[in-house]
């Protein structure tokens, strides 16, 4: 499951490197305008494992894309909207080129500032939809198009009464799949 998860890391982070590098933002560069060997810097905001996560896969992103670097900058996570909404409200002032939000707040944003971010599908993006769950593109998408990439699913915890699964005669150590736990809970 880890290196499933990590492939689409990688097909995540690089396809949002690549968009933001479409975006149209002035970027820094080494040799102005040498085709294929300008040097690309972007800039993400991001907290807490995420960060580690967008270092890794951007190196693993930089062995076939070396001109591209992605500085990642760790301000926490209410620090975050807190900039995203200044910056906006600024007119994309001090914004980063690529930022981490959580998919409940897209939404929001998109609406409140809707020239502030990207439309991804007119990026590309929609060739990659298909890989990911409906909830997220539902949560990543305003009218059917798509203003943000899903990046991950987050943390879910299970609790359950352990005296109503004794007295059904289910054991936990049972349930090892979804269609398990459907079963036990309709005895």
């Amino acid at each position: 499951m880890f290196k499933r998860y990590w492939k689409w890391l990688v097909l995540i982070v690089a396809s949002a490197v690549m968009l933001a590098a479409c975006s149209g933002k002035q970027s820094s560069t080494d040799d102005k305008g040498e085709g294929s060997s300008e040097k690309i810097v972007l800039t993400a905001w991001a907290w807490n494992v995420n960060v580690g996560a967008l270092n890794e896969a951007m190196q693993e992103f930089q062995k076939s894309n070396p001109n591209i670097e992605l500085k990642v900058e760790d301000i926490g996570r209410l620090d975050v909207y807190d900039k995203l909404s200044t910056g906006l409200a600024a007119g994309g002032t001090g914004l980063p080129d690529i930022v981490l939000v959580e998919d409940d707040r897209i939404h929001g944003y998109v609406n409140a500032f809707p020239k502030g971010f990207v439309n991804l599908s007119e990026k590309g993006f929609d060739q990659y939809k298909d890989v990911f769950p409906t909830f997220k593109k539902d949560l990543t998408s305003v009218d059917g198009k798509f203003y943000a990439m899903p990046f991950d699913a987050g943390p879910t915890g299970m609790f359950y009464r352990t005296d109503l699964f004794e007295k059904a005669g289910i054991k936990a150590e049972d349930i090892e799949t979804w269609d398990d736990f459907f079963a036990a809970a309709k005895k």
